[in-house]
């Protein structure tokens, strides 16, 4: 997990033990510096030029071709994180897991992967895809229930914002 594009800012939290990067490929990212996991991340649909901690959790930035300002309300990162799932997905390109659609942990948002379908995100990720749905942008809530091979919408756009719901194979070894 990195950003794709060059780093423009970053703020220390007052506690010293989190990091908020801000970059031009478009992401707010969250970073534990004991850990040094990324912990959350949000696409902004726009460069970011400044990032700064708010308060004890408050995230704001600037982002934008005019440096359009964007607090809390509009940057969902939450702080402290999400648990980690246990359906065994790995985090590249996981937007934000969505425990409250599927318990299992196996119903993700991904990010990124505009052109590609939910049945190449899961299958890159060893699972097989059950379930996908075109996203409302940055949330856990669907817009349109998708075929697993779908890669853009009635109206021939794609997107990024994908809810994509993996299982695991059911493989059988031959004799």
């Amino acid at each position: 997990r990195k950003h794709r594009a060059a780093v423009t800012s970053l703020d220390f939290a007052a506690d010293s033990t989190r990091l908020l990067s801000g970059s031009e490929d478009h992401t707010v990212r969250a970073w534990d510096l004991r850990s040094a996991e990324q912990v959350a991340m949000q696409d902004t649909g726009a460069p970011v030029y400044t990032v700064q901690w708010d308060g004890s959790s408050g995230i704001s930035a600037s982002v934008g071709p005019n440096g359009t300002a964007c607090h809390s309300q509009c940057l969902q990162i939450m702080y402290p994180p999400q648990p980690t799932p246990t359906c065994g997905l790995p985090t590249d390109d996981i937007f934000k897991w969505c425990p409250e659609l599927d318990p299992t942990g196996c119903t993700v948002l991904t990010m990124g992967w505009s052109g590609r379908s939910c049945s190449e995100f899961c299958g890159a990720r060893g699972k097989r895809c059950a379930g996908a749905w075109q996203a409302v942008r940055g949330q856990c809530v669907t817009v349109a229930k998708w075929t697993c091979s779908q890669t853009e919408t009635a109206e021939g756009s794609t997107t990024d914002q994908l809810l994509c719901q993996c299982e695991e194979t059911d493989c059988e070894l031959g004799p």
